[in-house]
């Protein structure tokens, strides 16, 4: 380990000359190192921040959205290390800044976010809105920082995920999915009076740990199109499964694994953008093309220039109406709250469109917001990232930073998380351990039969 990565202890020494070495081929690059004095001059590690010049200039083309989450460290010395991710047009996750800290609390939340609206201006001037799980620091630390208009928004499957701790019912859990996905009042009431119906403690555990007026923050009905229908934190999350092998490593070898990992991300994402014929990016694409077809099945009835109503289904018994409004600054509106909550026209709305003749004629794809065009994919991702330079030409000002005092304890860490259904690779199912020597389940090589048949 440390003739490939560095000394441990070292490591934290050399952090902030890597650091200045990253900012100056990189321009916009900024960093904080957060240290406390001790005897000689020297000083004592508590954390650092970064982000990176080509991710905070791509921002600016991303969606108002960051996923916030953090996750622990497994190398020589303890610490959680934050991160805050984007999403570009396409969808794919775009990690804006990072920051390792001793552990998640408020006070250290709020030094990430005070870092973040300091150091990175498209988020300050933007109403941005976060979306996190329920650790009770983060709502409190973004108020200090990030109060209205910007705004906070829970995880879903978090939530769902500590409702099934409760309650392990498969029908409620599935009904509350539901209710946090509808885009519609309507279908949401009526799926809360199912979970009320089916369980009433399920219901009462809604109504006190998430708060009758907190309904915008899980429920896509209220959200007013403040997360773009994104309903977890699966972008920061797939971001930490990336760096699993980084978070075992010393803190300047974490640094560089995320500086050649987004590097390797721009490379590819920027190959990918320049190879767009179209005017939306291909996942839009594929989503539009897929309306399309849905919306061929439909009923449309005109009545003025700019309203419609779409039938869904064949028989009167199925039928299904929703109202849809065209307006002049081309803008659309429709009962079923897709294009409201997606800024991506509904299969609604591209019925409607299907029904204007000759030059009257609008194009569904003239109600596509603009942060998800091919355009602003090939922005984001425009600047290039620059090598550094090596140690023989780092900078050697400053004071000695020292290791911090959260050091592990020797041996190999044993695990005490109990997994779940968001540790799976497929939702709700149970990870079973093998034998070493059989390699069945339900038992280890010491209860082996076969051993014992021996």
């Amino acid at each position: 380990m440390i003739k490939i990565f560095g000394d441990w202890d070292n490591s934290y020494e050399i952090l902030p000359h890597y650091l200045e070495a990253l900012k100056r081929e990189n321009p916009g690059t900024v960093y904080e190192v957060s240290s406390d004095p001790v005897d000689g001059g020297e000083r004592r590690f508590t954390g650092v921040f970064w982000a990176f010049g080509p991710c905070i200039e791509g921002f600016r083309y991303c969606r108002p959205l960051l996923s916030i989450d953090g996750t622990h460290l497994y190398g020589k010395y303890k610490g959680v290390l934050l991160v805050a991710t984007g999403v570009d047009a396409d969808g794919g996750l775009f990690p804006l800044a990072f920051a390792v800290v001793d552990v998640e609390n408020t006070e250290n939340w709020a030094w990430f976010f005070a870092c973040i609206r300091y150091h990175i201006p498209s988020v300050g001037t933007r109403s941005i809105t976060f979306i996190s799980d329920r650790m009770k620091g983060i709502p409190r630390a973004l108020q200090r920082h990030f109060p209205p208009p910007h705004a906070h928004r829970y995880c879903l499957r978090h939530i769902r995920d500590n409702f099934k701790k409760k309650y392990g019912n498969a029908q409620v859990q599935d009904l509350l999915w539901q209710a946090g996905c509808a885009t519609e009042k309507y279908v949401y009431e009526q799926i809360r009076e199912r979970i009320k119906f089916t369980s009433r403690a399920a219901h009462d555990w809604i109504e006190t740990s998430l708060g009758p007026n907190n309904v915008d923050k899980w429920a896509l009905c209220e959200d007013g199109g403040r997360r773009f229908c994104m309903m977890t934190t699966n972008a920061s999350e797939s971001f930490n499964g990336v760096l699993r092998g980084a978070r075992g490593m010393p803190i300047q070898a974490l640094v560089a694994k995320t500086f050649y990992r987004l590097n390797k991300f721009f490379v590819r994402r920027r190959e990918l953008g320049e190879n767009m014929r179209s005017q939306l990016t291909p996942k839009v694409d594929e989503m539009l093309a897929a309306r399309i077809v849905q919306a061929r099945s439909f009923q449309v009835v005109r009545y003025s220039f700019n309203e419609w109503e779409v039938l869904e289904g064949i028989t009167h018994r199925e039928n299904r109406s929703y109202k849809v409004n065209m307006l002049v600054d081309r803008t659309c509106t429709c009962t079923c709250n897709v294009p409201q909550l997606q800024l991506i026209p509904c299969s609604h709305v591209v019925a409607a469109c299907s029904d204007l003749q000759g030059g009257a004629r609008i194009s569904h794809y003239e109600f596509v917001d603009a942060w998800y065009s091919a355009y602003n994919y090939q922005q984001t991702y425009k600047e290039c990232f620059r090598p550094p330079y090596d140690s023989r030409h780092w900078t050697q000002d400053g004071p000695r930073i020292l290791p911090p005092l959260y050091k592990r304890s020797a041996g190999r860490p044993r695990s005490v998380r109990i997994r779940n259904s968001m540790d799976d690779g497929r939702e709700g199912a149970r990870r079973r351990n093998k034998c070493s020597r059989c390699d069945q389940p339900g038992h280890n090589k010491n209860r082996c039969p076969v051993s014992i048949r021996r």
